[in-house]
């Protein structure tokens, strides 16, 4: 964890990935992690991506906000993107405001609607790998991915990243 935390301060001081700003080049890098069994390495690979969103997380939590990481674990531990509303007031788990509008993560926790493309674009990252081996599987041994499936990925991540990054900007100003 040690090493973590300066590591995550100079990821989070920088921009999005550049490869999520390039569509073609992501559509690459997907078509290589799918046609490689859902494995892949370097500094551009799908791998490394989802490994920096897991190290934001960390670095989040190492800092103090532990609401963070029990959003986010419980959003890893949904069994499908789509999520239960509820319409009475609840207290929203990332910013502690009561909301008549929320989206049910499990028992317990709940999210006001406003961070619902937040929520699902989380979902989608941290679920990548298993709907992509899914699919795989689904196909058999064809390993090809749609360039609007790619494309869907890639603006999944680059919002996860940019919230990230507005998140830390926000943090630090306090």
């Amino acid at each position: 964890m040690a090493e973590c935390k300066p590591r995550c301060a100079l990821l989070m001081g920088q921009q999005t990935p550049i490869i999520l700003d390039d569509r073609d080049e992501f559509f690459k890098t997907m078509k290589h992690f799918v046609q490689n069994d859902c494995k892949d390495t370097g500094e551009n690979s799908l791998s490394f991506l989802l490994c920096q969103i897991d190290q934001i997380v960390k670095f989040f939590e190492s800092i103090g906000h532990q609401n963070i990481i029990r959003v986010f674990e419980a959003i890893c531990n949904h069994s499908s993107i789509s999520f239960s509303y509820s319409k009475s007031w609840k207290i929203c788990s990332i910013c502690g405001v009561p909301s008549r509008n929320t989206l049910r993560l499990n028992e317990c926790m709940f999210v006001s609607t406003q961070y619902e493309k937040w929520v699902k674009c989380v979902w989608l990252c941290t679920h990548m790998l298993a709907l992509e081996r899914s699919r795989r599987h689904e196909r058999y041994s064809v390993k090809t991915i749609k360039e609007s499936d790619a494309d869907i990925y890639r603006r999944a991540l680059k919002y996860v990243f940019h919230s990230f990054l507005q998140m830390y900007e926000t943090m630090k100003r306090k």
